[in-house]
């Protein structure tokens, strides 16, 4: 679903450019050869994980099916989903054109999947890519995705849900 029309676009219209608190989700993103998918968001200039606001009506999982899908051309089962993580704090912020927002973000990783297709949302994903965690950390990636790769090496490490508190 593109900006204009969704349930974040007509909140913006109604708060203005006041900071909101908001509800998204994450996904890494893993292939057979332990590769990440990440995708260029031009939005905030840099390399990101797959992931975005819920829509009115979603779960935890409809949303992250519908980002991975559109982000990343992923077409996934809800049982492909394996939440590893959450992330929130007052420190959080992410600043947009049209205002603020504090998200508080489950995290997921999806190693398997149905199949890959193109994504939907080229506008606000031009490309994709698969790299391994060791060159995903050599890139431009978002602050918000360099500590969400970080908790997921800690996951893997220690197998233990991780709680992101940005404080």
């Amino acid at each position: 679903m593109s900006y204009v029309g969704s349930y974040m676009w007509r909140l913006r219209q109604k708060a203005g450019d006041m900071r909101i608190l908001t509800v998204t989700v994450d996904a890494v993103v893993t292939n057979e050869k332990s590769e990440v998918k990440l995708v260029y968001a031009p939005h905030v200039n840099g390399w990101a994980s797959v992931g975005g606001h819920a829509e009115y009506g979603d779960t935890w999982q409809t949303a992250v099916l519908h980002e991975l899908e559109e982000e990343a051309g992923i077409i996934a089962r809800e049982e492909d989903l394996e939440p590893f993580a959450a992330m929130s704090g007052p420190e959080r912020i992410f600043h947009y054109q049209d205002g603020t927002t504090q998200p508080f973000t489950l995290c997921f990783v999806v190693r398997s999947w149905e199949k890959e297709v193109e994504q939907t949302d080229k506008e606000e994903i031009p490309e994709t890519k698969w790299v391994t965690l060791e060159e995903a950390f050599e890139m431009d990636l978002t602050e918000s995705t360099r500590t969400l790769l970080m908790a997921y090496q800690k996951y893997l490490e220690t197998g233990k849900f991780q709680m992101v508190d940005f404080k």
